[in-house]
């Protein structure tokens, strides 16, 4: 088993069966999809500072978030939705636990409508119940934050470009998110062989061979695009 950097992504190649397993750098995504963080955060520490409130945990700064609304300047807010990337088996190279917490209008469709906020925790290992770092928060449906941007942090899956080698305007697009759950899995199931080419040493894409035609192919993201 080899492994090689490419960019945001990190590659196992297995030289035997001819087969890749891909992890994006999660810094990267929450990056790409989020930005910076919230101006909340601020507020939301100094407050959980003077009421000595030790919660780190999503769950535990978005109900703290909610209980203390008002104090914070914010309208009642509710919680929509809490998920951790463990349960889709992500490609992110650090799963995440996450909170989204918006207003009335959010509830209606949160991603796209309201004032709303996600509060996000990486795990470091082990036992995906703990080991948790200190949630961050992020705007959401604020100025600099859409909604398309955080269904890149909902995609916890790579995708593969293709093109036919020798003849670019021949893709492939049943590798892509959005036409397989893993497409990963399907290209090592469906490949005839995946190999790794190098330029200076460094890796350049795969040639990558689907019923008998030859593929250049290399795994995006579309948080790191």
């Amino acid at each position: 088993m080899k492994t090689y950097k490419s960019g945001d992504f990190e590659i196992e190649y297995d030289e035997d069966d001819q087969e890749v397993s891909v992890l994006v750098d999660i810094d990267a995504v929450i990056e790409g999809s989020l930005g910076k963080e919230s101006d909340l955060e601020d507020k939301v520490s100094e407050l959980m500072d003077e009421l000595e409130d030790d919660g780190y945990m999503p769950s535990e700064i978005a109900s703290f978030i909610i209980e203390n609304a008002e104090a914070l300047g914010l309208p009642e807010m509710f919680e929509l939705v809490h998920d951790n990337s463990y349960n889709w088996s992500s490609e992110f190279s650090q799963d995440i636990d996450f909170v989204v917490i918006g207003d009335e209008e959010a509830q209606s469709d949160w991603i796209y409508s309201g004032n709303s906020f996600i509060i996000v925790s990486k795990h470091h290992g082990g036992d995906p119940r703990g080991n948790y770092e200190r949630a961050v928060i992020y705007n959401w449906n604020e100025e600099g934050s859409y909604g398309d941007n955080l269904l890149y942090l909902l995609d916890g899956h790579v995708g593969w470009w293709l093109s036919e080698k020798g003849n670019s305007d021949n893709t492939l697009d049943e590798y892509e998110t959005g036409y397989q759950s893993e497409p990963t899995y399907h290209l090592n199931q469906d490949a005839e062989s995946i190999i790794p080419i190098f330029k200076n040493r460094k890796l350049e894409h795969f040639e990558i061979v689907i019923k008998g035609i030859t593929y250049i192919g290399f795994p995006y993201h579309g948080a790191v695009m």
